[in-house]
């Protein structure tokens, strides 16, 4: 799948290099990239579930009753606040790493390896190549100067938009964040979050994953963010734990008020594969996942229409 290897080219140069790169030279790209990209797939999903955080205390809408919806949202949310400002590089931006991480994982389950789909329930959430456009198609439209600081993106985020509407889709979220955040300038200096960090203990096949995600400073620092530039009286505990069966990746729980980093995502990241085969998993505790593990995926909805004029 093009899409899939031509992003790696993009952080590391420019997607017009990918079509000439050697396979040796591809190789020292993916090496390089490795860490950057788990790291930036991983802050992603972390600020997924303060979208869903944001929706739950702040916002305080119901997102249970339309998860789509929800899980759209949460994307927009986590998108505009990671997204790196015109002018910024943007090789080492989180939101293009999730961006080829949505693009390698439609390219992964493309190839029908039924025994371990990663691909999320079209019910619940926007299959993985129209997120990755999503995503795309609002870093293009954050930039108005020309020429666009994201112009390589363009071609990403036509994969499910009219990349010409995308100006007016990102300021339409803008507006919207803005309307939550109000003037950053009337932030108090005293901090108005309670926010807490914990890593649970692992079992051994998981440790590695457990330990990457301490040495990453992941959730210490969507702490510190929390605290120091969302600046909304939000009362969260941010624990890395074994989800066990059925692993969720991350999520958040609105009624024990916490995000959980399942360990068993970081092991996808990191190696490929889960650490161990999980038959399937439930909702009944309400968690809001960012997607779904071991669910048989269904038949892709098609493309949405481009957003209105």
């Amino acid at each position: 799948m093009w899409v899939a290897r031509s992003w790696r080219c993009l952080v590391a140069g420019g997607a017009l290099s990918c079509l000439a790169a050697s396979a040796i030279a591809q190789e020292t790209i993916d090496t390089e990239l490795e860490d950057q990209w788990v790291i930036g797939n991983l802050v992603f999903l972390a600020y997924h579930e303060v979208g869903h955080l944001l929706l739950d205390q702040v916002v305080q809408v119901d997102q249970l009753n339309n998860r789509l919806a929800a899980e759209q949202s949460a994307d927009d949310i986590a998108t505009w606040l990671i997204s790196p400002d015109p002018g910024e590089e943007i090789e080492s931006s989180e939101a293009v790493a999730a961006i080829g991480g949505w693009l390698e994982m439609a390219d992964r389950d493309g190839v029908g390896d039924a025994d371990t789909p990663h691909l999320p329930d079209a019910d619940l959430y926007p299959d993985a190549v129209t997120r990755a456009s999503r995503i795309a198609c609002l870093l293009l439209g954050s930039d108005e100067s020309s020429p666009n600081a994201f112009a390589e993106l363009e071609p990403f985020a036509a994969l499910r938009f009219d990349a010409s509407a995308c100006r007016q889709t990102y300021l339409t979220l803008d507006n919207s964040m803005e309307e939550i955040f109000g003037d950053a300038e009337d932030f108090s200096d005293a901090p108005v979050a309670r926010v807490r960090v914990q890593h649970d203990p692992a079992a051994p096949a998981l440790s590695e994953a457990r330990d990457f995600l301490i040495a990453s400073g992941i959730l210490m620092g969507l702490r510190d963010d929390l605290i120091e530039y969302v600046g909304l009286p939000v009362d969260v505990l941010l624990r890395g734990a074994s989800c066990g069966s059925g692993s969720p990746g991350f999520m958040y729980n609105p009624t024990r008020k916490e995000i959980i980093a399942c360990y068993e995502e970081v092991d996808w990241f990191l190696f490929g594969e889960p650490a161990a085969q999980m038959p399937g998993r439930s909702d009944a505790d309400g968690n809001l996942g960012s997607r779904p593990r071991a669910i048989s995926p269904l038949q892709q909805p098609p493309p949405p229409p481009p957003p209105d004029e």
